[in-house]
């Protein structure tokens, strides 16, 4: 019952999310708690037509979240750069250095797939 009630009242105050920015990259404000955003079902879901792929997430800090496509090379590249940025000035409330995708409703960390190796030239 308790986490029905903490769902519906992140919900009820979901117009209080400020989105910013433009694609590749969005950063998400939400009154200095935006990383609670993660479990709001319904925001993920309209943000999802906005970027190409799957949803990736860079969660820094409890403020701070960034959001791309899993097939936006300079989106992710812009995220990475955010998440790094937020750790080396040493933002006192840091949470992760690693990114998340959302998969059928599920956030899991996001591993991009390894460039391919140059084929040799014979």
């Amino acid at each position: 019952m308790l986490r029905r009630q903490a769902a519906h009242n992140l919900d009820a105050r979901l117009g209080a999310v400020g989105v910013h920015g433009q694609p590749p990259a969005l950063m998400l404000t939400f009154e200095g708690i935006a990383s609670s955003l993660l479990l709001a079902e319904g925001l993920w879901a309209g943000l999802e037509r906005s970027v190409p792929g799957e949803l990736v997430v860079g969660v820094p800090a409890r403020d701070v979240v960034i959001v791309t496509g899993s097939q936006s090379p300079p989106g992710l590249a812009k995220v990475r750069r955010a998440v790094d940025r937020v750790f080396f000035a040493g933002d006192r409330h840091l949470l992760s250095q690693k990114l998340l995708v959302r998969r059928r409703g599920i956030w899991e960390p996001f591993a991009a797939s390894p460039a391919r190796a140059p084929q040799a030239a014979y």
